[in-house]
């Protein structure tokens, strides 16, 4: 989990300015709105936590995630199975500029499992 190979000297853009500001907004919404004990939960732990309907808004969204927040009986789905919660699309901060892409992607780099 060192992608030196995607850093804008070699083409990438984990350093570019769009991962440089969303790291930067994202630490400052964690201390800013989060409760405390999210700055030493996991990405496992997180995970499942919106589920739970305590949430308003999360800043990041895993298509993993979806399965276990559209579960009957959950406070976060309607009585009709349906999700109380929506997705937004990507927002993009004051580095972005006409043609620049928006959102993430991973292009292969990662497998998840069946299991």
């Amino acid at each position: 989990s060192r992608p030196v190979g995607s850093c804008v000297a070699r083409g990438g853009d984990t350093n570019g300015p769009a991962a440089v500001y969303s790291i930067e907004k994202y630490l400052e919404w964690l201390k800013a709105y989060a409760p405390p004990e999210a700055q030493g939960m996991t990405f496992g732990e997180s995970g499942p936590v919106p589920a739970q309907g305590a949430i308003a808004q999360q800043i990041f969204w895993y298509t993993a995630f979806t399965a276990d927040s559209v579960k009957e009986g959950l406070p976060v789905v309607n009585a009709d199975g349906t999700p109380k919660w929506r997705m937004a699309p990507s927002p993009h901060g004051v580095y972005w500029k006409d043609g620049m892409k928006l959102g993430y992607q991973d292009a292969g780099s990662w497998t998840l499992l069946k299991s």
